[in-house]
């Protein structure tokens, strides 16, 4: 029973972490060949794929009792940035913001009980990935495509415009205010 439980939450992390991986490529944080999906089953099957590599290779060069430690430190780690994001989410709230904050202090105190080499090892990868993180910022500032913070859209009035506006505001996006360009051209 013990194996069927572990073989199901290793095969739920793959699926998440290649999700993961997948909305990185698209962002340009990791190759961007993990972003594609394969045409019928509508899955990242490279970034899955990559992954199982990954996980074998693992498995077959390290100690495995390390790699639960460093994989727990990084599933904690993974919890406690999406109970922070939900503390911070201002809509449509399903649960109170203190079942978040017990979230996030429950993945802390998990980490306290991992082996220091894990946690050392799992820290010292998130500051790569950070230091790689702002240095891709740091160059998209600097003349790369940075963020899009307008966009324009062809509508054939202001009234067509405005209810596009409002659609887009009820789906949360955060809409600045509409421009006249001159004459008939609005922004």
């Amino acid at each position: 029973g013990g194996a069927l439980a572990a073989l199901g939450a290793l095969l739920a992390l793959i699926a998440g972490v290649g999700r993961t991986a997948l909305a990185m490529a698209r962002e340009g944080d990791l190759p961007a060949p993990l972003a594609s999906v394969h045409p019928r089953y509508r899955v990242p099957h490279v970034a899955e794929v990559a992954l199982a590599v990954v996980v074998i290779a693992a498995v077959l060069a390290v100690d495995l009792r390390g790699a639960i430690g460093f994989s727990s430190f990084g599933v904690l780690l993974y919890y406690f940035v999406a109970n922070l994001a939900a503390a911070h989410q201002r809509r449509d709230r399903l649960y109170p913001r203190v079942l978040q904050i017990a979230g996030m202090a429950g993945c802390v105190i998990l980490v306290a009980t991992l082996p220091w080499q894990s946690v050392a090892a799992g820290a010292s990868v998130y500051a790569v990935g950070v230091a790689y993180r702002a240095l891709r910022q740091a160059r998209r500032r600097i003349g790369g495509r940075g963020a899009i913070d307008h966009f324009g859209i062809a509508v054939p009035d202001r009234a067509t415009l405005e209810q596009v506006k409002d659609r887009l505001t009820a789906a949360g996006a955060d809409i600045g205010e509409i421009q006249n360009l001159g004459g008939d051209t609005w922004s």
